[in-house]
């Protein structure tokens, strides 16, 4: 049976933390933003991880397995102007000069945004925020040892996760005992996090029958999450609000978003017995892309219902 340590935390971090190379007395230190506070610390001493080395495609994240001593940390840093790829970029620096290959780098939507996401062994929230529209994810490897790192960017919250596999270093034991456990915490899962920190979040993995409002019959984790968080939040009130592409005249585009919307919101009440009165349909067509439609990927993407919180309490 393997045996997981698992240590909640929230201390500040110098400036520098410190990778493990295969030996023990070589190690790639890298240097992080100062103000980065250590979430949570998890540690086993033998555990196989599923290393993603590629996007998201026919169903499953590819992988690579590797089994040794397996660290997990999460870190948060609050900075409203520091981007995702700003940070990557000295510590992708840095594991290059210490020898380790890139593996695999990608972005969120490139990466497979939320299949992606919720294929990979990732913390929870609020230890570790993952917004699905800003994260990025780089692979390493040198040899036996493995690192990966998940950066994303909610707001002014930027949060990473370091992991590392080294079968043959087991020296970063001594780092967990100096961290105090605390009490269990709560924990978000991310689409409710970005609504709780955004006030609105994309229910990504919806889908419609071809050429019609109707929504296809799931499931939908999206729904189930959002079920729950209004479960938890009895007085909260959500607009589902529906987006199109630029296919077709605007009138025609936000009737269709409008329906689509609806849809969900008959989901909601129906099958997950939400109340109708916390519950609002509205559509604005074409009118608030998040990406360009120009190409097929992103009209794609900008075919969408959010869920946007008009009231919590």
């Amino acid at each position: 049976m393997t045996t997981i340590t698992r240590y909640i935390v929230k201390i500040p971090l110098c400036i520098v933390f410190t990778f493990w190379c295969m030996a023990a007395a070589a190690q790639v230190t890298l240097t992080v933003p100062n103000g980065a506070k250590q979430q949570i610390v998890e540690h086993s001493k033998v555990a196989k991880y599923e290393m993603p080395i590629g996007s998201w495609a026919d169903g499953a994240v590819p992988t690579k397995g590797i089994t040794g001593p397996l660290w997990q940390r999460a870190w948060q840093l609050q900075s409203p102007s520091i981007t995702v790829d700003q940070f990557a970029a000295p510590i992708l620096s840095q594991m290059k000069e210490a020898g380790y290959d890139v593996v695999f780098d990608c972005h969120d939507v490139q990466c497979g945004g939320f299949d992606f996401r919720y294929s990979i062994k990732v913390f929870l929230a609020p230890q570790m925020f993952v917004n699905l529209r800003n994260f990025r994810f780089i692979a390493f490897e040198k040899a036996n040892s493995v690192k990966t790192l998940l950066a994303s960017k909610a707001g002014s919250t930027l949060s990473f996760q370091l992991i590392e596999v080294n079968p043959e270093a087991s020296a970063t034991a001594e780092i967990s005992q100096k961290l105090p456990k605390l009490a269990r915490q709560t924990f978000y899962t991310d689409m409710q996090t970005e609504l709780l920190q955004n006030g609105y979040a994309v229910l990504s993995d919806l889908d419609y029958e071809p050429g019609s409002s109707k929504l296809g019959a799931g499931p939908f984790r999206s729904l189930q999450e959002l079920a729950d968080f209004m479960e938890n939040q009895p007085e909260a009130e959500i607009i589902l609000v529906g987006h199109t592409d630029n296919t077709g005249a605007s009138d025609a585009n936000i009737a269709l978003s409008k329906r689509r919307a609806a849809s969900v919101v008959e989901r909601l009440v129906t099958k997950y017995g939400i109340a109708a009165k916390q519950l609002t349909a509205d559509g604005v067509g074409f009118l608030a892309p998040l990406t360009a439609n120009t190409a097929d990927s992103g009209r794609e993407r900008n075919r969408r219902v959010e869920a946007v919180i008009k009231r919590l309490q």
